[in-house]
């Protein structure tokens, strides 16, 4: 009995002690943070695509779209980047014919906005 009691006192102190020697002390520094730019988000409106195969409308498409821009490079567009994106994003979906509204679960998402984004920072 003394000895279950002494082992739970013994646990209570080192779990006491780690636990404070861990809250005093300071927290790593992250270098990478600090590199990174800042980054402001562009919600852009819906669009609305038609897919045309075999000369026939087999659907449409409604895409929303949010583009990450660095502060700094915000200066640097040109040209308005909604109707760069709606541009890409129309010629995408008509060059892409693996896009079928029957088909969806063939279509890889991930692969297509990848493709948009390199599309996109080439056309600066």
């Amino acid at each position: 009995m003394l000895k279950t009691i002494g082992i739970s006192v013994w646990l209570m102190g080192l779990l006491a002690g780690s636990m404070f020697y861990f809250s005093t002390q300071p927290l790593p520094a992250t270098e990478e943070h600090e590199k990174k730019p800042e980054v402001e988000y562009i919600n852009l409106p819906p669009i609305t695509s038609v897919i045309v195969r075999d000369k026939s409308i087999r659907g449409y498409v409604i895409a929303e779209f949010s583009v990450s821009v660095a502060k700094d490079k915000r200066d640097e567009i040109k040209r308005p980047l909604e109707l760069v994106l709606r541009d890409l994003v129309i010629k995408g979906m008509h060059a892409n014919k693996k896009l079928d509204i029957f088909k969806l679960d063939d279509f890889d998402v991930a692969a297509f906005s990848e493709e948009l984004r390199d599309q996109l920072n080439q056309t600066g």
